[in-house]
């Protein structure tokens, strides 16, 4: 996305400095269309082997329900500064979802989508909340213990 960033700046500068409809115009306007068309092809293109790469995980594991977090929201009323609010604004986390539902819906898989807040807290065996110190929650609750993966 940096990449595309800065070549669309680079581009919409000479834009704005060519007279509308003349020639000059037309081919960067083309040029910016080309480069637009080329970056979606190409996150669409990883979007779906991702999509498809989990569901084929799914059937191997003869997985049921896929559990999604919900981040509606997440862009409002925030502001990180100009650099993280772009990188923020251009997540396609909504169009990796939809093809996560649309596949799975296909083969019979349920998605579900639940509020984040305090799942790295709550154990997915009994739903016992309590703050791990570590990367593994070991549940005092239940006595089952999970390695989280982070980054």
């Amino acid at each position: 996305m940096r990449f595309r960033n800065k070549e669309l700046a680079k581009l919409q500068e000479k834009i704005s400095r060519c007279q509308k409809y003349s020639n000059r115009w037309k081919k960067l306007n083309r040029a910016k269309k080309k480069l637009l068309s080329k970056s979606k092809n190409k996150v669409m293109d990883v979007l779906k082997k991702y999509a498809s790469h989990l569901i084929s995980f799914c059937l191997k594991r003869e997985v049921s329900t896929i559990v999604v977090g919900d981040i509606k929201g997440i862009r409002e009323n925030i502001n990180f500064g100009t650099k993280d609010n772009q990188k923020m604004h251009q997540w396609v986390f909504r169009q990796l979802t939809d093809m996560i539902k649309y596949q799975a819906k296909s083969i019979g898989i349920k998605v579900k989508f639940i509020d984040e807040s305090y799942t790295s807290q709550t154990c997915p065996k009994c739903g016992y909340q309590h703050k791990p110190s570590d990367r593994n929650f070991d549940c005092s609750n239940c006595n089952a213990s999970f390695h989280r993966n982070i980054g």
